[in-house]
């Protein structure tokens, strides 16, 4: 079988196989496989997690050149692929210093269509996100711990009891 370029899939194996490694190639071949432009992720500069987030956003036909980045984890690549399955932006976040899962927590909140500017900050991590998140989702006024100084667990308690006094507010 000759591919666009003029070469078979064996020739094109053969071309790569001595620059990569096995998990790499594995990828290369799953990508040749399913009629992708591996020339994309077919670089050295990627691991194979990386070629994988490449390779599976090249069959989703989403806009690869988003997270096309060698300097991202494979980890970040997912978020990013994951938010443009659902047409969310995640490129304001990339290079804030936000780690995979502080960037999932925003893209759970843009899911949501909550205000993420409200714990979109690398002070807190992810589960003080999560429960700033949760309480936004949840209509509650998240202001008396949305504070980075404050852990996580704390930030909880707090939640739990504005949720309480919201849920009690509603039946009267």
């Amino acid at each position: 079988m000759k591919l666009m370029n003029g070469l078979t899939k064996e020739n094109m194996i053969d071309a790569y196989k001595e620059r990569f490694s096995n998990t790499q190639m594995k990828e290369i071949i799953k990508g040749l496989d399913d009629g992708l432009d591996v020339s994309v992720y077919a670089k050295e500069c990627y691991n194979n997690r990386q070629m994988e987030q490449l390779r599976l956003g090249l069959g989703a036909k989403v806009d690869v050149s988003v997270y096309a980045d060698p300097t991202l984890n494979s980890a970040h690549m997912m978020v990013i692929l994951g938010g443009l399955h659902k047409n969310i932006d995640m490129t304001p976040y990339i290079k804030q210093g936000f780690s995979a899962v502080q960037m999932n927590e925003i893209l759970d909140g843009l899911m949501h269509n909550v205000d993420v500017s409200v714990y979109a900050d690398t002070r807190y991590d992810w589960e003080q996100m999560e429960e700033i998140r949760t309480g936004l989702i949840n209509g509650i006024d998240v202001s008396s711990y949305a504070d980075p100084s404050i852990s996580a667990i704390e930030m909880e308690r707090i939640r739990e009891k504005l949720m309480m006094k919201k849920a009690e507010g509603d039946v009267s």
